[in-house]
């Protein structure tokens, strides 16, 4: 019988509340806030029902560079604020430094109580499933409708946002390899989900994110390494990479006409670029020539406002300086530089711009500091840095708050799966000395 006065039933329905929407997480921004807001609520549960336990040395490697994360986001936050005081405004940007804070201090106090109780176990049996259907979320809302599905965003930070996430379940599948009997059909099934999301992103035509297939490619050549015992033989390679060879050219044989209108769009940016350069009045009206014209024009545009930059306004100002000076369409409405560097440094200026760049510095430092530990968790950060940074090339997607919800759980996760995965092999080897 069902005690509802039990904590114990209260945890595992917010548990499920949680694991129902990060995998419908690619449906709709809500569904990405319903599982932010429960795994904050489960998480200080943990935090107050799980006892304190000694921890190892690598458990205090982990919570130490935790540490080292929330100084980096603290400061990050603070640094914008500066400029925002300054010149008198406010914006969505600083929710995402106050997103990822909030997570990362979550994480910081989860890592330290957190070890394979039953509370915590069902947490760690059944993400990586949630974590599947993830990607078959993301697939069944762009196969029909492409770039035109209703994401509750812009199609850009959507595709950022699952390619992030997703690395969550690389970190798992890393961790099921390492072990001595790795669960091959679970790896199989991480790696259709992977190309799930990879097809996903490819259906948006948002080419910023392509980059997803970069990582992929090194994320394969790693687990190989790991595979074979972390020894890269050319022989041991072809053996993995032949028949996924054969698959893709299976793949380009039957969908012609997919892999051709990636290629076209890739071929576009590439025709845009010249033309920018050949006439760039004129190529402020494609999509890439909009972005060279604001990002050359607006650097030119800093004199006298390095340190705290023209403010938000001042920038929707500039950009419309600009629509009236080409008579470009394209620029016409636009409200940000697409690109989050530039973005940072025009609206708050150097101070901005270090803002924005704290928070992956502080992921690469972390990632140095558990790569002894936790090699697998640092690859992961260096992965999720590497998605975020190549993003923030084409768009400002911290001014979304999907990206700032679903980039927060992902290193969240992150930091709880590879504790839970090192509390859990622990506690077999409890369980036998006992």
């Amino acid at each position: 019988m069902i005690n509802i006065k039990s904590s114990q039933f209260w945890f595992k329905l917010c548990n499920v509340i949680f694991l129902i929407s990060l995998a419908l997480t690619p449906i709709h921004t809500k569904i990405s806030g319903v599982a932010w807001v429960s795994f904050f609520v489960f998480s200080l549960f943990i935090i107050n029902k799980c006892p304190n336990r000694k921890r190892k040395y690598s458990d205090k490697i982990l919570v130490t560079a935790i540490k080292y994360l929330i100084f980096f986001c603290a400061m990050s936050l603070v640094i914008r604020w500066v400029p925002q005081i300054a010149l008198g405004e406010f914006n969505q940007a600083s929710n995402f430094y106050m997103r990822i804070l909030v997570i990362t201090v979550l994480s910081y106090f989860l890592c330290k109580k957190i070890y394979a109780h039953n509370y915590t176990l069902y947490l760690f049996r059944f993400l990586p499933y949630s974590l599947l259907f993830f990607g078959i979320s993301a697939l069944a809302i762009t196969l029909p409708f492409g770039a035109s599905a209703k994401f509750g965003t812009h199609p850009i930070p959507w595709a950022a946002s699952i390619s992030i996430l997703v690395v969550v379940l690389h970190i798992h599948m890393l961790n099921q390899i390492s072990n001595k009997n790795p669960n091959k059909v679970f790896i199989l099934l991480g790696w259709l989900t992977s190309i799930a999301v990879l097809v996903a992103i490819l259906l948006t035509g948002k080419r910023g994110s392509y980059f997803y297939l970069v990582w992929l490619v090194c994320y394969g050549v790693y687990m190989i390494y790991i595979w074979n015992n972390r020894v890269l033989t050319i022989k041991y390679t072809l053996k993995i990479l032949i028949p996924l060879v054969i698959l893709f050219a299976g793949s380009c044989f039957f969908f012609y006409q997919f892999y051709y209108e990636i290629w076209e769009r890739i071929l576009l940016g590439y025709n845009e670029i010249i033309f920018y350069f050949n006439n760039p009045i004129l190529a402020a009206n494609t999509s890439v020539g909009a972005r060279l014209y604001m990002w050359h024009n607006s650097i030119l545009n800093l004199d006298g406002n390095l340190l705290f930059g023209l403010g938000i306004e001042g920038t929707e100002a500039m950009i419309n300086r600009f629509s009236e000076t080409t008579g470009a369409p394209m620029l016409n409405g636009l409200n940000q530089l697409h690109n989050e560097y530039l973005q940072a440094l025009v609206s708050y200026g150097l101070l901005g711009l270090i803002s924005f760049m704290l928070f992956p510095l502080g992921l690469l430092i972390v990632a140095a500091k558990l790569r002894k530990y936790y090699p697998n968790t640092s690859f992961g950060l260096l992965g999720v840095t590497f998605l975020f940074l190549t993003a923030s090339l084409t768009n400002t997607n911290t001014y979304h708050n999907y990206l700032g919800t679903v980039f927060s759980l992902a290193v969240g996760l992150i930091f709880i799966v590879s504790r839970l995965n090192d509390s859990s092999k622990q506690a077999m080897i409890d369980s036998k000395e006992g």
